[in-house]
């Protein structure tokens, strides 16, 4: 149960971690976590399922299960719930020798798909201390990659009361986006823009409620953000990315591409793509297919066979007429992501032109 490397049961070997989050991934309860391992021998890949246990851990409470502690905890004897008593959860989660609880070990246990034993670790130390703020912001910043994001928020929110942090701030804010709590993390970006007087905190905070302004549409609010959050660290290249999707989200694709012009400057290697791949989109749009050709090529020298710049790529050939060309990139593309939807309905359109002779080439994307 990822306390310790899972055992391939056929060809009895190690492992190697691959992934892990939340299991399954639409369960609003958050009860469970998938940590995914991968064995060298037979090629397959393996679920380890594990239970959350306690997210707020209580002193003497059952590492296992996260029971609340009682008579039985006192008395050495089997938690009620889950059958196993202190010692033997302490051997069963590997963490027996108490010389490795600690948050480095706690650390290196995530880092390596270990995450039973490294919870089991974090709420060792927390039943000795419940006023350490960086284990609460250890546990909850475990708990946000799982996307376990209701429990990340109580763990932030639990370290917060204890010391104050603007970027553990931040951090809840987008937990609680995440979890479509929009007007919570709305009042958190609203204090920080308030009260903080440090510049990184204010891009990013400028930066992450111009996102929620946008998701409602409202937009001068959100153009207003982006701007200040540019003006505040010019060099933030995702700036430039998500003021561009404002853009293209509402088919206003010529602001879109000046967006794009101001970030590509200060972007350099694969960070332009994402801008890159959003020109080419526009230049297509607007039926600019020499201008699109040359931007997805642009993004296929940095990034090759990039889904998105190779669809882009097929679609400006399409609009050139070159279809046998584009044809021919649209079945790479399915090569390198056989699920593209668009590229197969794409790729079924240039077929029907090609097979169609007396049909307008530029009509094939319409």
């Amino acid at each position: 149960m990822s306390a310790q490397p899972y055992v391939c049961e056929s060809c009895k070997i190690d492992g190697t971690f691959v992934r892990a989050g939340k299991f399954p991934e639409d369960d609003t309860s958050e009860s469970n976590y998938g940590v995914a391992w991968h064995c060298a021998g037979c090629d397959e890949v393996s679920l380890d399922l594990c239970p959350l246990a306690a997210v707020e851990p209580t002193k003497d409470g059952c590492l296992n299960c996260g029971a609340v502690a009682g008579a039985w905890s006192v008395a050495g004897e089997a938690c009620p719930d889950c059958g196993m008593p202190r010692a033997e959860a302490l051997v069963f989660l590997h963490i027996d020798n108490e010389g490795d609880r600690t948050p480095e070990n706690a650390e290196t246990s995530f880092d390596t798909g270990l995450f039973r034993r490294g919870f089991a670790i974090l709420d060792s130390l927390l039943q000795s201390d419940q006023t350490d703020a960086q284990l609460w912001r250890a546990k909850g910043t475990q708990y946000q990659i799982l996307r376990l994001n209701k429990a990340a928020a109580r763990c932030y929110r639990r370290s917060l009361s204890l010391a104050a942090n603007p970027l553990l701030e931040i951090a809840l804010a987008v937990a609680l986006s995440d979890e479509k709590d929009s007007a919570g993390a709305l009042a958190i970006y609203d204090g920080l823009v308030e009260s903080s007087k440090d510049p990184e905190v204010l891009a990013v905070a400028r930066a992450n409620r111009g996102n929620l302004h946008e998701a409602a549409d409202r937009i001068a609010e959100a153009t207003l953000d982006y701007e200040e959050a540019i003006s505040l660290n010019p060099e933030g290249v995702t700036h430039y990315r998500n003021y561009t999707r404002l853009f293209t989200r509402r088919k206003r694709w010529a602001e879109a591409i000046e967006i794009v012009e101001r970030g590509l400057p200060i972007a350099e290697g694969e960070d332009r793509v994402g801008l890159l791949v959003e020109k080419a989109r526009s230049n297509n749009e607007l039926e600019r297919a020499e201008a699109g050709l040359a931007t997805s090529e642009e993004v296929l020298e940095l990034a090759e066979d990039h889904p998105r710049g190779l669809f882009h790529r097929a679609w400006a050939l399409g609009l050139l007429g070159r279809l046998e060309e584009a044809e021919t990139t649209l079945e790479r593309l399915l090569d390198v992501d056989p699920a593209s939807k668009d590229g197969r309905k794409a790729l079924e359109k240039i077929r029907a032109a090609r097979a169609k002779a007396n049909r307008p080439w530029w009509k094939v994307w319409g």
